[in-house]
């Protein structure tokens, strides 16, 4: 409802303005204890796995007959259009998805063990990504891997950003 309101008084961006707000909000409701600190290793590793995961969508499972790769944007893409979706896809959709998917959720089935909870949570994911339900999957088991290996939300979105705009920069390219 927020985000039509929004659209109607004639904010842009109103779906990724509204994201943003709830990311603010759960990074402010669920801080992070522990995991690893924010070091030049780090965010090397999580743009090691962003570009390892971009190389694996291109390389194995984005042929043009798969379905996975199909991508619409609906007509040619404007200015604002683009910034928008480089946003939305880039920043705001993977500090949303790790919070709420490999932290709370992960955290959340973690009493199943790391397995059964890595499998259930990357299910779900999966079937709110319909269009990628395959790599979806395959992507959130890195994404738990790297959880259950001490990188906090912030550190994973870093690699769940990359590999977003990578796949999408295939598609627009």
């Amino acid at each position: 409802m927020s985000i039509r309101l929004l659209s109607l008084l004639g904010f842009p961006f109103a779906k990724v303005l509204v994201e943003l707000v709830l990311v603010i909000a759960l990074y402010g409701a669920f801080p992070e204890r522990g995991g690893r600190k924010w070091s030049l290793r780090s965010v090397v590793a999580m743009l090691v796995l962003g570009s390892a995961l971009v190389s694996g969508w291109v390389f194995s499972l984005s042929p043009s007959h798969n379905e996975q790769a199909s991508f619409d944007p609906a007509g040619p893409l404007s200015g604002t259009d683009l910034v928008h979706l480089l946003v939305g896809v880039g920043v705001v959709a993977p500090l949303y998805e790790e919070k709420l998917v490999r932290f709370l959720m992960l955290r959340g089935l973690v009493s199943l063990g790391p397995v059964a909870s890595t499998l259930l949570v990357s299910s779900l994911f999966a079937i709110a990504h319909e269009k990628a339900m395959v790599w979806s999957f395959l992507a959130s088991v890195v994404f738990c891997i790297a959880a259950f290996r001490g990188f906090t939300s912030g550190q994973r979105a870093v690699a769940h950003g990359l590999c977003n705009l990578g796949i999408l920069a295939w598609h627009l390219g």
